[in-house]
């Protein structure tokens, strides 16, 4: 496999080079699968509990908001192809480097919520199907956040390659559940026409 120009450029002057590890796939996979886990497995009955029947029309909703959010990324992103994102981005925009920082320490909290919030769900769905008492959800959230940790150190391409698993049986139970449900779906739907 031929590598790309600028990490051939960066051998031949003894400097180190990273190894890329992450394709595209991959990474569509990993934005797929945090929506999955904590957004349709984990708000999902509390949204309706909120929401009614017109759950749908939320999600409507932030699926607009996060389109708006994407395409703003995709725009930001094809104009200074950098790793930082936000972060670089932020400072070729206002060139003010505490900016910068706080937006990246910004980006570092909006991820360690979402984690917190993932295992906080896979804790509390655990103790759903397991039957035990709700004092135990702490420690399995805290239990999930060191496998996940152990995960991590072993290696980037490791970590993905369990996220690109997980996702897929997400979909897939998304999609058996849908499946399976569509005929009760179409059956509500003539019976209101009679």
């Amino acid at each position: 496999m031929r590598r790309p120009p600028e990490t051939e450029a960066a051998a031949a002057g003894g400097q180190p080079t990273l190894r890329r590890s992450i394709g595209p796939v991959q990474m569509a996979l990993y934005g797929l699968g945090s929506m999955l886990g904590a957004g349709i497995y984990g708000l999902i009955g509390k949204a309706a509990g909120q929401a009614g029947n017109a759950v749908w029309l939320a999600f409507v909703i932030a699926l607009l908001a996060a389109l708006l959010t994407a395409l703003s990324y995709a725009s930001l992103g094809s104009r200074y192809p950098r790793a930082a994102g936000a972060a670089y981005v932020t400072e070729r925009a206002y060139g003010f480097p505490l900016l910068s920082f706080v937006v990246g320490l910004a980006l570092v909290c909006s991820g360690l919520t979402s984690i917190a919030t993932q295992s906080r769900v896979f804790a509390a769905n655990l103790t759903d199907l397991l039957g035990t008492d709700s004092l135990q959800i702490a420690w399995l959230a805290l239990g999930f956040l060191l496998v996940l940790t152990g995960i991590v150190f072993r290696g980037i391409r490791e970590s993905m390659w369990i996220n690109v698993l997980c996702t897929l049986v997400e979909a897939g139970g998304l999609c058996l559940s849908s499946l399976l449900a569509s005929p009760f779906g179409a059956r509500s739907t003539i019976s209101r026409r009679r």
